[in-house]
């Protein structure tokens, strides 16, 4: 497995020696500096590629001489002698799995969550060090001198002595972040705050000031897209096109990396669809964009969007392009004229399009918060533009028996069938017989799984005596890959899932013979071959 993960935001470094540990949201950047004059400054990004438990690094300590390191919907690890990590339990802990910050001071490692507050964790037992620090968030800690703790939550900054159990409040705007400048003077920094707190005898207040910048430093760059967050990935031109939640579109070959930064580019990306000739259509939440010849076209509420929110984009046999919006279907034709939206009063049953792909011929299905519908895409396009409007298609809801779950994230036509995939209870099956009728039902192949956003794919993966099998791929929020091999009788959890930078899986696409994986904290890639390979848990 390759990781592609970038390391940043930075949250925080420890020193260890001449090592730096460098906690980021790619995962654990390790900087040794050289002891001697000669010798050059060596950088490794341990990834989960490489054992990290997690990508989501919130915090990271020196306890006890150990590595110990804070991952976010993961828990607390210390790094082993052999360079793997093992989980750090603790009786009488609970919301571990969501730490935020970790400081060692007098032989006790303090570990703060972001749901229950702070924890003391010492001869492998945790303790509740006092009661003014239970349930609220701690979002930093640092040791002070003088045996205090430094504990900054969206309420304030603290000043905590742990032998007396004192608690003083010294700022009272939210802290995100702590350093000590020296013996005497440290600095909290808060959303466009930057405070000098003295560290004499006694605790005294703040001085703060407005600041711009971020007090991490800045970010540190490793190779791969512009954010780890992939939402959607595609394939163009002999490249890989991955789509992110903030930072726009990137590609590779699978080697070089480019990231498109034109200033009319898509930044928050949703969903992309590449035509034959090379078109790229992107679904965004600033609305629709078209890339054709190296230049951008954008369609928004100005150019007759009835939303800005373009959830997914699909084409249909003309070449007509569809938007999946949060007002109903849009239709784009060729020469870039925006058809009026189809809405509840043709058939859809709610006019909040969430998914939406186009078949083969010029059949479509649109799903939305609370069904979906099967149409024919040119018959759709004439009764948009009609006066009159009339209903047309096949309505499917959860009312109607037809569907587990009413609100549709993904579709898509395989070789024989649809399929279907809801938010919270799995999968649903369509086929269309010979007199063009359209047929859904729930899957019993699959659990109850929570597919993600245009989270259904299918991937061809090559045998050794030249024959090909066809998989299908599900992406859940929080519950890894599953897939269906043809000629299988159920959808299965991939083995690989829990080595992913996440659970929430958002994107999978085949490209270079390898199988790439977008999450929420990160992509990475797989040779094909993996989804064939043994499989776990098959019922959940």
């Amino acid at each position: 497995m390759r990781c592609y993960l970038r390391a940043e935001p930075v949250r925080g470094h420890v020193e260890d020696g001449s090592t730096r540990y460098v906690a980021t949201g790619g995962g654990l950047l390790v900087i040794e500096r050289p002891v001697g004059v000669h010798g050059r400054v060596r950088r490794r990004h341990v990834t989960p590629c490489d054992g990290l438990p997690g990508a989501d690094v919130r915090a990271v300590a020196i306890h006890e001489g150990r590595l110990h390191v804070a991952i976010w919907a993961r828990g607390l690890y210390r790094r082993m002698d052999d360079g793997g990590f093992e989980p750090v339990t603790s009786a009488g802990a609970t919301g571990l799995e969501w730490p935020t910050a970790l400081a060692s001071l007098g032989g006790t490692l303090y570990v703060g969550t972001a749901y229950e507050g702070l924890f003391a964790l010492r001869a492998g037992a945790a303790r509740r060090p006092s009661t003014a620090f239970r349930e609220r968030a701690v979002l930093v800690l640092a040791a002070v001198p003088g045996g205090r703790l430094a504990i900054g939550r969206p309420d304030g900054l603290y000043l905590f002595r742990p032998r007396q159990r004192a608690v003083a409040r010294i700022e009272e705007r939210g802290i995100s972040h702590v350093e000590l400048r020296d013996e005497r003077t440290l600095l909290a920094f808060g959303e466009g705050t930057r405070c000098e707190v003295g560290l004499g005898s006694g605790d005294s207040g703040a001085v703060c000031a407005p600041v711009v910048g971020d007090p991490a430093g800045p970010p540190v760059e490793a190779r791969g897209p512009g954010s780890n967050h992939v939402t959607t990935l595609a394939v163009r031109a002999g490249r890989l096109l991955v789509g992110t939640f903030d930072a726009g579109i990137a590609e590779t070959d699978g080697e070089h990396w480019s990231i498109d930064r034109a200033d009319d580019a898509p930044r928050w990306v949703n969903h992309l669809a590449v035509a034959e000739d090379g078109t790229t259509w992107v679904g965004a939440a600033t609305g629709a964009y078209v890339l054709r010849g190296g230049r951008w076209r954008h369609y928004g509420r100005r150019e007759g969007l009835p939303s800005s929110h373009v959830n997914a984009v699909a084409r249909d046999s003309t070449g007509r392009a569809w938007l999946a919006t949060g007002g109903g279907l849009v239709a784009i034709e060729r020469d870039g004229a925006m058809r009026r939206a189809l809405r509840t009063e043709h058939g859809l049953p709610s006019h909040h399009v969430v998914s939406l792909a186009g078949g083969g011929g010029a059949a479509l299905v649109a799903g939305t918060r609370f069904g979906l519908l099967a149409f024919d895409g040119d018959t759709g396009a004439r009764t948009a533009s009609a006066a009159r409007p009339s209903r047309l298609g096949h309505a499917a809801t959860i009312a109607d028996g037809s569907l587990p779950d009413g609100w549709i994230t993904a579709v898509h036509e395989g070789p024989r069938e649809w399929v279907i995939g809801t938010y919270a209870r799995g999968l649903a099956r369509g086929t269309r017989d010979a007199q063009g009728r359209w047929h859904f039902a729930p899957d019993a192949r699959a659990p109850a799984l929570w597919v993600n956003p245009n989270g259904i794919t299918r991937v061809s993966v090559p045998q050794q005596d030249g024959s090909r099998i066809g998989v299908t791929v599900v992406m859940t929020l929080g519950d890894g890959v599953w897939v269906l091999r043809d000629g299988e009788e159920r959808y299965v959890r991939a083995w690989f899932s829990d080595a992913l930078p996440s659970s929430d899986v958002t994107a999978a696409a085949s490209f270079a013979g390898r199988l790439w994986i977008g999450t929420r904290a990160g992509l990475v890639s797989l040779p094909l071959e993996t989804l064939l390979a043994a499989q776990t848990r098959r019922t959940r």
